[in-house]
């Protein structure tokens, strides 16, 4: 299993029990990952070998950009398309 972390992952509410937030809550999520055996984007990408050849997994961590929206008012207008 390969775990792609997105901002969801580091969003915390205030009641969250955790209570980590930012860099700390993604590493502690990472360590988390490892614990259980997958793979993070901290780890070395994986290399998976299939009937037509080699494939390698590179999990990375993005946050989605509004600026490649060819909207340019507000983000709503990502959401009526």
């Amino acid at each position: 299993m390969v775990w792609t972390p997105g901002n969801h992952e580091l969003w915390t509410h205030r009641d969250d029990p955790v209570g980590l937030r930012g860099e700390e809550r993604y590493l502690f999520l990472v360590e988390l990952c490892r614990s259980l055996g997958i793979i993070t984007p901290e780890d070395p990408y994986p290399v998976f070998q299939g009937e037509q050849g080699a494939v390698t997994i590179a999990p990375v961590f993005l946050l989605y950009d509004y600026t490649f929206s060819s909207c340019t008012t507000t983000r709503s207008c990502l959401t009526a398309r």
